[in-house]
């Protein structure tokens, strides 16, 4: 196993809003004169001095619109050797999305959690033969 745990950074950009929208469907768009984005230096500095990200020096990544999405993307990564389980996650959002309009909660709740840890890879259909 890896001496040093690896970190993935999760962000949601509805973090970075002048206010949090709750209740939003996928098809809806937030209205631009009561929500409005950081400016890009705020962004920027946020990312560099909290995060400890640079444009300077990139980190492999991927953006994705539905949350889902993200876990996906992390079995790609841990099939293909370039991430290790376990591995740290720093969730960076405007709000819990565990009960605030959409169903992420009930499976995670319900479901995820009440399984023990080594077995949590196999409902990412994940083998422990597929570790590195």
């Amino acid at each position: 196993m890896n001496e040093m745990l690896q970190r993935i950074l999760d962000v949601d950009m509805d973090f970075f809003l002048s206010d949090i929208a709750h209740w939003v469907t996928d098809n809806q768009r937030l209205d631009d004169e009561y929500f409005k984005a950081w400016r890009e230096l705020e962004f920027r500095r946020f990312l560099e001095q909290n995060c400890g990200l640079s444009r300077h020096n990139p980190i492999p990544g991927r953006v994705v619109v539905h949350h889902d999405e993200a876990f996906h993307f992390w079995k790609e990564l841990i099939q293909r050797c370039q991430l290790q389980v376990p591995f740290e996650l720093t969730h960076i959002d405007a709000h819990s999305d565990t009960g605030l309009g959409d169903a992420n909660y009930v499976y995670i709740m319900k479901d995820l959690l009440h399984y023990p840890i080594n077995e949590r890879l196999s409902n990412l259909n994940i083998k422990k033969s597929e570790l590195c």
